[in-house]
């Protein structure tokens, strides 16, 4: 991911993130380019082009920017070049309408929202599920109940 897009680091808070869901998170964020092979090069100058497209805007070192997810190509979420270092940084968003905004203070609060997000899903998918409703193709990954623990090997 930092190397595809020029970058020297990815921030300690996105690598625990992606170490925790994994190259693939659908449930967290269906219709969004995220993980460590999905977020390259390409994706970094469609992000890019949205800065051509900004009258003005207060990042610092977009030059060096990390975006960490793509939102059906036209949306970004992308760290400022400058916090690259910072452990926990805080999350610009940039469409290809220009509009630029520091969105959120830092990628856990960002990533606690998209948590609540998942469990919203998971209530209205019980809520289907209890009327009788067919489960989505996307709805598969909510599986409930129908897996066990394994036992730890000692």
């Amino acid at each position: 991911m930092a190397a595809a897009q020029g970058v020297a680091t990815v921030p300690e808070a996105v690598r625990e993130i992606m170490r925790l869901l994994g190259k693939k998170a659908p449930a967290w964020f269906s219709g969004t380019t995220f993980g460590v092979d999905a977020v390259n090069s390409a994706v970094k100058r469609k992000a890019m082009e949205c800065l051509e497209e900004a009258e003005s805007h207060e990042m610092q070192d977009p030059e060096h920017l990390l975006v960490v997810a793509e939102g059906k190509s036209y949306s970004y979420l992308v760290i400022d070049g400058t916090d690259l270092a910072h452990p926990d940084p805080p999350l610009w968003l940039l469409d290809e309408s220009g509009r630029i905004e520091k969105r959120w203070d830092s990628v856990t609060s960002w990533f606690a929202l998209r948590g609540e997000g998942v469990i919203e899903r998971k209530r209205k998918l019980a809520d289907r599920r209890a009327k009788g409703r067919p489960d989505t193709r996307r709805e598969a990954y909510f599986r409930w109940g129908t897996s066990k623990p394994e036992a730890s090997e000692s």
